[in-house]
């Protein structure tokens, strides 16, 4: 059976679905799957996908592999991205012959919400495929997540992970 013409649209917004439903804190308001990285033009949540390909493994998948190209398949996998980007604390500024600093309180706070998304932005798909949400035949793998920014009073997070696109055989 192919996969439908959706399949990564799909996929982009079931995990953006379920980053919503599963975060367990506060998201900001702006939520959406973005046709490539997202624009940093206030806080977001945005899910898109930033490649697809052959899915390469071990020699189980290999063995499995080798398989389906003799009938001209292979199966495809996509990398896609969950960003979350908050405001971030002023930069400093000068206030008559002052520099104004942000406090180190802010900043620490700031740090709390960036590293709290990332953990709970894998329980959030964690959860949500094991409920059965994703419809991805238990074929996500976690890669990695990067903080981002700062940039224009913002910082964010990106938690890359790889979903499987094929749908049957």
């Amino acid at each position: 059976m192919a996969a439908p013409a959706s399949r990564v649209y799909d996929v982009a917004k079931a995990l953006l679905d379920a980053t919503i439903s599963y975060h367990g804190g506060s998201l900001p308001d702006r939520q959406y799957v973005s046709a490539g990285a997202p624009a940093w033009d206030c806080e977001l949540v945005a899910t898109w996908c930033e490649s697809t390909g052959s899915v390469e493994g071990g020699a189980e998948l290999d063995a499995f592999e080798s398989q389906r190209r003799l009938a001209g398949h292979t199966m495809r996998a996509g990398t896609f991205v969950v960003t979350i980007v908050r405001c971030t604390p002023a930069v400093p500024e000068m206030v008559g012959q002052q520099i104004k600093q942000t406090s180190v309180d802010e900043e620490n706070a700031a740090a709390v919400d960036l590293y709290q998304d990332a953990q709970m932005i894998i329980n959030a798909i964690r959860e949500a495929e094991e409920a059965g949400e994703l419809g991805t035949c238990n074929s996500v793998v976690f890669d990695t997540w990067v903080p981002i920014g700062p940039d224009g009073g913002f910082v964010g997070g990106e938690q890359r992970i790889r979903v499987g696109l094929s749908t049957g055989f």
